[in-house]
């Protein structure tokens, strides 16, 4: 089960094949284990940061669309 849940965050193939390697080879391993999550997690972080720099201009986009929705409904009315 945790191993699926490694592969759902995006683990690559490779990095899960190394951390189940790892786990096999017992607690000595413990510390690389460690280093592979947390430069796993390093990498989601700056996708995170990606996707909501991309979240932001979509918004902005929409609000821009709305704007200009609003405003060509108002020339409209005013035109009646």
């Amino acid at each position: 089960m945790y191993m699926l849940m490694l592969t759902f965050i995006s683990f690559s193939i490779d990095v899960l094949t190394e951390y189940t390697r790892l786990y096999q080879e017992g607690d000595e391993t413990t510390n690389r284990r460690k280093q592979i999550l947390i430069e796993e997690r390093d990498k989601l972080l700056i996708k995170q940061k990606e996707l909501n720099k991309t979240i932001q201009r979509l918004n902005n986009k929409i609000t821009n669309y709305e704007n200009k929705f609003v405003t060509c409904e108002n020339m409209l009315i005013d035109k009646t």
